[in-house]
């Protein structure tokens, strides 16, 4: 897997990060807003984890953003790509 550099503050590496990566891909082959995702692998909901966490899968094309219009409001839901479907068949 490409480097994501998810790291903590002081230069821990999370524990378990190959767990919440493997984690977040399984639940969004199923599409998944934001607030689920870090939810599931336990983490608040700020701009910060979601540029630790979403965006660095996003950006590496593990996941993929699309938007959704329900009435007036605008939500992104997260899909895992055929890239990651390829990681977790890797992994298993």
């Amino acid at each position: 897997m490409e480097n994501l550099n998810l790291i903590a503050p002081c230069n821990q590496t999370i524990p378990e990060l190959e767990d919440v990566i493997i984690g977040i891909l399984q639940v969004c082959q199923i599409p998944q807003d934001r607030e689920s995702i870090l939810n599931l692998i336990q983490v608040a909901n700020t701009p910060n984890n979601y540029q630790k966490y979403i965006y660095k899968l996003v950006k590496t094309r593990f996941l993929l953003e699309s938007n959704i219009r329900e009435s007036y409001n605008s939500i992104r839901y997260y899909t895992t790509t055929q890239k990651g479907l390829n990681y977790l068949k890797a992994v298993a």
